[in-house]
């Protein structure tokens, strides 16, 4: 059974960069390196869940999201500079937060999500897509805590990527 639902790879195969989300392995591990290389300043941690988004075409990683799915923690998000603003972050949420209620709610335990975005991160454009994705808290001058709401962390099933990818249509 795959990670993701059917209305993540549906809006995966349908993007019209020709991608496809897969699991962080040893063959995507240097496009991974480029993607936080060119991305953050910071180091990444190390996480249970890896996920990235390869072009179809070139085998290229282009993004990549790191989560746990036990407390629900997004520990890093990043897409390359070259194809920012075109989904792939929001693509990326949907999934793994996606992911993370689903098993979180198949071990019986509550459904909740969090993560943190550094001050030298925080922007105005990044507050606004975590907040369209359905986070709320932190500050897109200064960063901070962002936690689901609990009207997105009650969307299981399709539902949370659904109601995500949608608000970049809306």
């Amino acid at each position: 059974m795959s990670r993701w639902s059917q209305a993540v790879h549906h809006h995966a195969a349908r993007h019209p960069l020709g991608i496809r989300l897969c699991d962080s392995s040893p063959q995507t591990a240097d496009g991974e390196r480029r993607v936080w290389e060119e991305s953050v300043s910071w180091g990444v941690n190390p996480m249970p869940c890896r996920v990235v988004v390869v072009s179809e075409m070139t085998g290229e990683v282009l993004a990549a999201s790191y989560y746990e799915t036990e407390r629900g923690f997004l520990s890093a998000l990043a897409v390359r500079p070259a194809y920012r603003g075109r989904g792939l972050g929001r693509l990326l949420i949907a999934g793994s937060l996606g992911h993370m209620l689903r098993t979180q709610a198949a071990q019986g335990r509550p459904c909740q999500s969090s993560l943190h975005v550094l001050g030298c991160d925080a922007s105005a454009k990044h507050h606004g897509l975590y907040t369209s994705c359905g986070y709320h808290g932190g500050d897109e001058k200064r960063g901070g805590t962002y936690h689901l709401s609990h009207d997105f962390a009650r969307l299981l099933g399709d539902g949370v990527e659904q109601r995500i990818l949608h608000a970049a249509t809306s």
